[in-house]
């Protein structure tokens, strides 16, 4: 993912919406430059203390901050451990991930659902190649989802680690962008297999 994309992400999640006005003054940093970000004139920000003032007054949690951080080409001063994921105790797996399939979060309930040792190895994956059994029925949903705006309890076969099947229960809304483009989607996944 490219910095300009994962700024915009952030910017317009459905809980936390900002522009880059208002995004400047929570975060000291100059509009011009935000404007520049978001347009992909600089793909990569310099100043490690500007992307840490736009993170804070992002709200963001650590996992968004290492995609953030991560698309900017700076690594981050620590590792994530699931104390600081927020929802890190909810039985339930949640999710946000980019309509090519990229993943941006996930609770453990989800990533211990499919069977993954860690974050970082459910990070590395594709959600439309490596976790739906069938590709096509993730293209299929995502049109649904497109026209609706948001979609409750679709049973999903997904792919576990151990290469397994197992159904589950989705429910997620479409992030969409200024433009009213679907840039990414939150959700839930609860198993459903009998």
């Amino acid at each position: 993912m490219h910095f300009a994309e994962a700024l915009e992400l952030s910017m317009t999640r459905p809980t936390y919406r900002v522009s880059p006005g208002m995004l400047s003054k929570l975060s000291g940093v100059s509009k011009a430059t935000i404007v520049n970000w978001l347009g992909g004139r600089v793909a990569k920000p310099r100043s490690q203390d500007r992307l840490w003032r736009i993170a804070d007054a992002l709200r963001l949690n650590e996992v968004e901050l290492r995609h953030l951080f991560l698309s900017a080409g700076h690594e981050l001063p620590f590792k994530t451990e699931w104390v600081n994921v927020p929802f890190a105790g909810l039985p339930i797996g949640l999710y946000r991930t980019r309509p090519d399939g990229e993943i941006l979060f996930a609770n453990p309930a989800l990533v211990n659902m499919l069977g993954y040792r860690s974050i970082e190895e459910y990070l590395r994956l594709n959600v439309a190649v490596d976790l739906y059994a069938d590709p096509g029925e993730r293209v299929a949903w995502q049109k649904r989802i497109a026209e609706a705006g948001a979609l409750r309890d679709v049973t999903v076969a997904a792919r576990r680690a151990d290469g397994r099947t197992i159904m589950v229960r989705d429910s997620a809304v479409a992030i969409r962008n200024t433009a009213d483009v679907v840039i990414g989607y939150e959700g839930i996944w609860d198993e459903a297999t009998a």
